[in-house]
């Protein structure tokens, strides 16, 4: 059967497959990309997306109900502000006064719509990462997401998860798959578990790149 199929399948887009096989009754579905999904007839026809305005975001498109009850209709809304509802929960759900919500905002037990982020836990911390690839970044991120300052010690050629310098075309995870003139800064393992972070690159294997080691230790 494969020998039989296969040379047609390969004559033909994957729309083209799906709509044959479905006039025909026989049960086929096609995987889409965002694009198709966000053309796609049958999801339009539902009303399955909508705009939503976002005071910061701007509009944007979000997928809405997954099914229709007639009684009880699907609501959509944006998502909130940081503190945007702080003193109304606090006024209404909690039974505080004005003066009371005015107090706890300024010592910062709740957040304000308007008000910078608190002091994080670990922010006057300074950590020392001596690690690659997985597991040790993973550890850094946490603790640099949580206000820590995290030294990122990188051999001259980078952490593993950088990526080759000269990368095959196409492979690799990069912004638009492009993997430009310095593609161990692009790619996006490395960014997804290293941002909010510094770096320095240190050949240990010289007795000078050992004593700045331990200068920073």
């Amino acid at each position: 059967v494969d020998a039989l199929m296969l040379p047609w399948l390969l004559d033909h887009d994957k729309q083209e497959i799906y709509e044959t096989f479905a006039a025909r009754g026989l049960a086929a579905g096609w995987v889409r990309d965002v694009k198709e999904i966000l053309s796609c007839p049958q999801l339009a026809s539902r009303d399955y997306f909508a705009d939503i305005e976002h005071p910061v975001a701007g509009k944007a498109v979000y997928p809405s109900a997954p099914f229709k009850m007639a009684e009880t209709p699907w609501q959509m809304g944006r998502a909130p502000l940081l503190g945007e509802h702080s003193e109304a929960i606090l006024r209404s759900l909690l039974g505080h006064s004005e003066n009371d919500a005015v107090e706890l905002k300024e010592e910062s037990v709740v957040q304000g719509r308007d008000q910078q982020a608190g002091r994080l836990p670990l922010e006057g911390v300074r950590v020392l990462g001596a690690v690659h690839q997985w597991a040790g970044p993973h550890c850094c991120q946490l603790l640099a997401d949580l206000g820590a300052e995290v030294i990122k010690v990188e051999t001259p050629e980078g952490d593993m998860v950088r990526g080759v310098r000269i990368p095959a075309p196409g492979s690799g995870t990069y912004p638009a798959g492009l993997a430009g003139s310095k593609p161990y800064n692009r790619s996006g393992a490395f960014n997804q578990i290293s941002h909010g972070q510094l770096s320095i690159g240190l050949d240990m294997t010289q007795p000078e790149g050992k004593e700045l080691f331990k200068q920073l230790v």
